[in-house]
């Protein structure tokens, strides 16, 4: 997988590829079916069914022939002996199904865990697999936007427990999977599978990561680690009575985010910016510290940096718009800080508080003075680090003075052709706030979820930094 995506988690054996469906249910499908997968719900309300755990990461990315899924299947008690271990290929028909056509692995449990290795199957390549005639499973969209198909008729060829052949059923909701694997005699009894219904695995909470292989990144050098953000609606800005609430923050709205997308577990950092633009690249004022952030760096030196990391054909990647900053950042809370309202007396310059020490770097934290390794402070509920403070971060958005709004949809700031592409001096948003101790700095206050600031997008600050998005998939 070189130069290319080194994790996706892309659950089970049913998936979608590009073809005839449209982008939209493309990505909505996806964002289904992504993380870990388990059946312990179940299990603890029925003793008849057990406790199975799903693991399943891309591989051979490269290929551009459909999707190669990796699957690992396993009881919950023996995680590091799976009973089934299959390679799905999946392809989108003309007709708008899908069909995952089965792949066996020769040896397989030498490959067990290997899911989590930055290169599943690395040593593998497709022509080394066995096809399992007739196992096809064909997927469709039913009434319901649900995605439902099996296998056809007893083509699916079993001697498992007796069998003569086998079958399997699939459902895909957005917060599981339904599976019903069955083996039936000649006769067409059954002689193994679920006997009542099919067994339900619930997607796992946590954050999917995936891991992103820079080219001539040093070897010691934090790697750039990316997080799915699943789609969904939060309320945007600060109620009026918000303790440390500016003019400049939105007034609470509604907006919803209605495609999922990744983005980064830490702000960029001086190392990964080295890496994609050359060593004497930039200026930051803590040079020489590789896993700081990088900083010093303009909104328009992030596009040309965006330009080349996109040159490498990893994927699309982009600033956050404001409205995916401060939704990734709240990661479903409504507080001032993710981790709360209370901060003592953080709230003025230079003032220490223990709780906000837990999370952040801010100006009464950051003796020695100066910009922090990314990653030392515990993350919010989605897996980011740093979302308050060290740097402030560049987003996508033109400033725009806030007002009443009614709910938005994937808000994108102003439209201006001439200001994004021809004015250099056009006002950028920055969120997150940073550890500047300047005298209008207020403190802790600066760092809140909410918290608006802007800049020219010329303009360049030992305080400013940025934190990519990939397009998701």
């Amino acid at each position: 997988m070189s130069r290319r995506t080194l994790m996706l988690c892309l659950p089970l054996s049913v998936l979608l590829v590009a073809g005839n469906i449209g982008a939209d249910e493309l990505e909505t499908l996806v964002s289904w079916m992504t993380g870990s997968f388990s059946s312990a719900r179940q299990a603890s309300a029925d003793s008849s069914y057990s406790d199975i755990r799903l693991e399943v990461v891309q591989i051979w990315p490269e290929r551009g022939d459909g999707y190669w899924l990796y699957v690992e299947q396993a009881a919950a008690g023996h995680l590091d002996e799976p009973y089934r271990q299959r390679v799905y290929h999946i392809t989108a028909l003309e007709d708008g199904s899908f069909r995952s056509e089965v792949y066996l692995i020769s040896d397989p449990l030498r490959f067990a865990g290997d899911w989590a290795r930055e290169v599943p199957l690395g040593i593998l390549s497709a022509d080394s697999l066995q096809l399992r005639d007739g196992c096809a499973v064909m997927l469709r969209e039913d009434s319901q936007g649900h995605f439902v198909g099996g296998t056809i008729g007893d083509d699916c060829r079993s001697s498992l427990h007796g069998a003569a052949y086998a079958t399997s059923e699939v459902r895909i909701g957005p917060d599981r999977v339904e599976s019903r694997d069955r083996g039936f005699s000649e006769s067409g009894e059954q002689v193994w599978g679920a006997e009542k219904s099919p067994y339900v695995f619930f997607r796992q909470k946590g954050p999917c990561t995936i891991v992103i292989d820079l080219p001539g990144l040093e070897e010691d050098a934090r790697r750039l680690e990316m997080v799915l953000i699943e789609p969904g609606s939060f309320i945007m800005g600060a109620p009026k009575d918000e303790l440390g609430r500016s003019g400049r923050d939105w007034p609470p709205h509604e907006v919803s985010i209605s495609r999922p997308f990744y983005i980064g577990k830490h702000e960029v950092t001086q190392a990964q910016w080295e890496a994609v633009m050359g060593s004497a690249s930039h200026h930051s004022k803590f040079r020489g510290r590789p896993n700081n952030p990088v900083e010093k760096v303009s909104w328009l030196a992030c596009q040309k940096f965006i330009g080349r990391l996109n040159a490498l054909g990893m994927g699309t990647f982009r600033l956050p718009t404001e409205a995916e900053w401060e939704y990734a950042c709240r990661a479903g809370t409504q507080t001032r800080f993710f981790f709360g309202d209370a901060l003592e007396r953080a709230d003025k310059p230079k003032e220490y508080c223990e709780i906000a020490d837990e999370y952040m770097w801010w100006s009464g934290n950051v003796d020695p003075y100066g910009t922090k390794e990314v990653g030392l402070k515990m993350s919010n509920p989605w897996g980011l680090h740093d979302m308050h403070g060290n740097v402030s971060e560049w987003c996508s958005d033109l400033w725009e003075a806030p007002r009443e709004r009614g709910p938005q949809v994937d808000p994108q700031g102003p439209s201006s052709w001439w200001q994004s592409t021809k004015w250099p001096l056009a006002n950028r948003v920055n969120r997150g706030g940073s550890m500047y101790r300047g005298a209008r700095f207020r403190g802790a206050s600066e760092c809140r979820s909410a918290s608006r600031h802007y800049e020219q997008a010329i303009d360049f600050h030992y305080t400013l930094g940025f934190r990519l998005v990939r397009e998701f998939p």
